[in-house]
């Protein structure tokens, strides 16, 4: 895959994106659901193009992660389109795909650039309460109670 392709595949997908909204119902949750798949999914494009104009690692491994996020929340709104069934399957079908296309390969594009491991979770909240050491549980018996 050429590395302008990659530059050129979040644009063209949101040229698609913005017809499909042009073709939803017109009623008030078809353009509420509508207004916020534009805005999801131009995120990723411009965020896709700040990151490749970055001036830093850090710079552009934090512009893909926005553009990684967006392109998820661009995924939730088409699946929300398909389920309120505001549309023929058949006509978004293919978008489905690009877009999970789109989040796998910014997703991927962004991991090796990143100088963090990933968050691991701290179950440390599950852990019984630690006991406190001897010479303070001394201490605290001597506090007089009121």
């Amino acid at each position: 895959m050429q590395n302008n392709d990659l530059k050129q595949r979040p644009q063209q997908f949101a040229l698609r994106v913005i017809r499909m909204t042009d073709s939803l119902p017109k009623n008030m949750a078809a353009e509420i659901v509508g207004r916020q798949l534009l805005r999801a999914d131009t995120s990723v494009a411009s965020n896709h193009r700040a990151a490749c104009r970055g001036r830093s690692k850090a710079e552009f491994t934090a512009k893909l992660g926005i553009a990684e996020k967006a392109s998820d929340e661009t995924s939730f709104w088409l699946e929300s389109v398909e389920e309120a069934e505001m549309l023929p399957a058949q006509k978004f079908a293919a978008l489905r795909k690009k877009s999970d296309k789109i989040t796998a390969i910014t997703a991927n594009h962004r991991r090796p650039h990143s100088h963090h491991a990933p968050p691991r979770l701290d179950f440390q909240f599950l852990l019984p309460p630690r006991r406190h050491p001897a010479h303070l549980r001394l201490a605290f018996a001597q506090i007089p109670v009121f």
